[in-house]
């Protein structure tokens, strides 16, 4: 779903907004896509709610385009152990200076991306991608071709398959189903990494298997005693980030000195700059194209990481193939391929990359040039690019952004926070038939003086529902009974519109998440990933908040509704419930039945102290408008 268009800014424009001057000019158009994983992902470093995994991960998909018709695409694939969420790649692409970029002077581009302040490499690395698939088409020449290296696919060495943390059981099953690939890697953590192995080779005896610990020990003693341990489970070929990034250098030092089994660097070696204390303290590194910030500095890390005789394994976020196309054109600078990220999902939006045991290669009939990857659709074109530049930056009103559409086609549209950092997430109107929730909040964007800095607002979740005046969307379909909770059912619910009226039945659709608008607030919330979300509803005026937190009372006592765990009723397929089985806090603010006039006059300066203190709102004096 397209989210946010990215502004090139023409050396000149007229009051109409029309470029008068300028050289040529990309127009970047960004897609906001939700990879599904087939299994839930867990990792040390990132168990994910309630330590169950990760069912989904955020990518962010690039289209660049000149007046030419010249194109290139590109993906982000925001990790936050490395400070990054898809709303600051958005952030970092809409503060980019475009007459810097451009296919036809790519050295220039590369150099301006380069002088960029550190940080920021996913969303830098999508850029850099599309420069390179756009400059090489251009040239009618493949990436690798570009680039000056060979690509003979049938000489590289073939991906490792990876098996996140899980139960004995889980690994067992994962294991057989990856039977066909030829070497497997193994995510451990400190707790369970023996168990882990015994379920692996319970099954797989012999195959290669690379540990992948994403800095499980945090002392050099303990790291050893666990590879020592790991190395009974042979064949390991080696292992990957025993220890945090941040240990003592001679720590690690030690730990290599000592260690029975080849390390490799992950966590510990972003760029070229970490290359020396990488080459005492481990015997290879692992280079991500998402975590060097590009095609041209991932090759420069492997580059000069070989000339100091460190071994490379070409690695990989869960990602699309159009990141896994880049990394595979650089594969004649790796010892070891890890790029199994796209194997991982259930959705890869991306054509053009052969798996076949293990074996990746492209196809040659889907895009010869480039990246030799494409999309399988055109997720771009629903939504044109702004009309105008962002003039000042440092008066821009807060990112009026489109998240998805809804049945009939009307843009779903979020007000992302200015500081790129989502604490609260406040939507409203996910009932059709509540259409005060949605000016209320309205009213309460319009009376800040500055974008709020870190609530992001979802003015209307059903406009189609809003717009016919039913509680339902254009398809019939309780949206807030959609959602693919454990409790959803396919029969139709009957819902309370109001305390002292009766039920009414409604369809909870054909199946979980059959609604475009369900699943893309569910995209929303994983891409924003906020603290807190707050629904407003009405009219059972209270506050439902099942953690009964700070926040929670302070609504309550500034609103005078009651505080309830519950609400009191059941709600199968509900956000809330969707919400709660991922580890999301959730709070419904419903709203008392009141006149609009009624509804501002006691409840707005609730919502304007919300956006402009975020979590801090219950620390923070209050503040009336006369």
């Amino acid at each position: 779903m397209p989210l946010l268009h990215a502004i090139p800014r023409p050396r000149s424009i007229d009051l109409a907004g029309n470029l008068l001057a300028g050289r040529t000019m990309l127009t970047c158009q960004i897609h906001l896509y939700t990879l599904e994983l087939k299994q839930a992902w867990a990792i040390a470093s990132r168990l994910g709610p309630g330590g169950r995994g990760i069912g989904h991960r955020s990518s962010l998909l690039l289209k660049l385009s000149d007046r030419s018709g010249a194109t290139g695409f590109g993906e982000a694939a925001p990790v936050a152990t490395y400070g990054e969420t898809a709303l600051s790649v958005l952030r970092f692409l809409r503060e980019l200076d475009w007459q810097q970029l451009s296919f036809r002077d790519l050295p220039r581009s590369l150099a301006y991306l380069g002088s960029l302040p550190a940080g920021n490499s996913a969303a830098k690395a999508a850029i850099d991608l599309a420069l390179h698939d756009g400059a090489a088409k251009i040239s009618r020449k493949s990436l690798a071709e570009l680039l000056g290296l060979p690509f003979r696919h049938e000489e590289l060495p073939p991906t490792s398959y990876s098996i996140g943390i899980g139960s004995p059981d889980e690994i067992v099953e994962r294991a057989l189903d990856a039977d066909r690939f030829p070497i497997l890697k193994l995510k451990v953590d400190a707790r369970s990494f023996e168990t882990s192995l015994s379920a692996l080779r319970s099954v797989s005896p012999n195959k290669p298997v690379r540990i992948d610990a994403n800095e499980s020990w945090s002392s050099r003693e303990a790291a050893l005693d666990a590879i020592e341990k790991m190395a009974a489970f042979g064949p390991i070929e080696f292992v990957e980030q025993p220890m945090p990034r941040g240990i003592a250098l001679e720590d690690a030092v030690w730990l290599k000195r000592h260690s029975p089994l080849p390390l490799l660097a992950d966590e510990s070696c972003c760029g070229k700059d970490d290359l020396d204390a990488c080459e005492q303290s481990f015997h290879g590194i692992n280079v991500k194209i998402a975590k060097a910030g590009g095609i041209a500095p991932a090759h420069q890390l492997a580059t000069a990481a070989r000339a100091r005789g460190l071994k490379v394994q070409l690695g990989c976020m869960i990602e699309s193939s159009l990141g896994i196309a880049a990394a595979l054109q650089l594969a004649s600078k790796a010892d070891w391929i890890d790029l199994d990220g796209a194997l991982l999902t259930r959705n890869d939006p991306i054509k053009g990359v052969v798996k076949k045991s293990g074996q990746l290669n492209f196809d040659p009939i889907v895009e010869p040039f480039g990246l030799r990857v494409s999309p399988k659709f055109d997720y771009w074109n629903e939504q044109p690019p702004l009309p105008k530049p962002i003039a000042d930056r440092s008066r821009t009103p807060p990112a009026h952004s489109t998240y998805g559409r809804s049945v009939n086609g009307i843009p779903l549209e979020v007000h992302l926070p200015s500081s790129g950092h989502c604490e609260i997430l406040i939507f409203a109107a996910i009932h059709g038939e509540e259409p005060e929730t949605t000016t209320l909040l309205s009213k309460a964007l319009r009376s800040l003086d500055k974008p709020s800095p870190t609530c992001a607002a979802v003015l209307c979740s059903n406009p189609d529902g809003t717009l016919l005046g039913t509680r339902v969307n254009a398809n019939g379909v309780e949206l807030n009974r959609n959602f693919p909770a454990s409790n959803w059912q396919p029969d139709p619910v009957s819902t309370k519109w109001a305390p002292n009226h009766g039920y009414v039945t409604h369809s909870t659709g054909s199946q979980a998440a059959s609604e475009p608008e369900t699943r893309a607030l569910i995209s929303l919330v994983e891409a924003l990933d906020p603290k807190v979300i707050i629904s407003l509803h009405a009219p059972l005026a209270c506050i439902e908040d099942p953690e009964y937190s700070p926040i929670g009372y302070w609504l309550s006592k500034r609103t005078g509704l009651p505080l309830f765990s519950h609400i009191g009723y059941e709600t199968p397929g509900s956000f809330g419930s969707w919400a709660k089985e991922r580890g999301r806090h959730v709070i419904t603010y419903e709203l008392p039945p009141l006149s609009v006039s009624a509804l501002h006059h006691k409840h707005l300066d609730n919502l304007v102290e919300l956006l402009c203190y975020g979590l801090e709102v219950y620390r923070e004096p209050l503040v009336f408008r006369a």
